[in-house]
């Protein structure tokens, strides 16, 4: 199914630290998510926000919605400690971070009783699943950003 995650600016960092978390649990690399969100794009006061779509299992959908506050993962997933040498340079999370972005993140799913998509704002991580990349970014309240040339 497809996930498109939109953020503003200011929170990009905790949203970026809760991919890594995310990500990790589920077995992806942290290097796999740190570059994400590169997409930028804008609402009609022209904030930028930064964006992410992509396909994703149900479970790893229900892993983000469902969980408690992310944690650090079990040992055998591997070790957020700075000695971890493991991906070739320590890598450390910003745990405080990942668990702000989680607490700023609405979840918005089609059903028949559903509300309408939230909007992209200050201090919102919204989380659209299962329409398009740009239908959900239009849905959201944003258009691509504006270029001079």
């Amino acid at each position: 199914m497809r996930l498109t995650i939109a953020t503003p600016i200011a929170d990009l960092s905790d949203t970026r630290a809760f991919a890594v978390c995310v990500g990790w649990i589920n077995g992806f690399r942290p290097e796999e998510w740190q570059g994400s969100f590169a997409a930028q794009w804008q609402d009609d006061a022209g904030n930028i926000y930064h964006v992410s779509s992509f396909e994703a299992s149900a479970e790893w959908v229900a892993s983000a919605a469902m969980m408690g506050p992310v944690d650090r993962p079990p040992e055998d997933v591997g070790t957020w400690d700075e000695d971890a040498q493991e991906y070739g340079a320590p890598y450390v999370v910003n745990l405080a971070g990942a668990r702000r972005a989680q607490d700023r993140m609405v979840i918005w799913q089609p059903a028949e009783d559903a509300p309408p998509v939230p909007q992209a704002s200050a201090g919102t991580l919204v989380v659209v699943v299962g329409m398009s990349g740009r239908d959900a970014l239009e849905a959201m309240g944003l258009r691509p950003l504006e270029v001079e040339i």
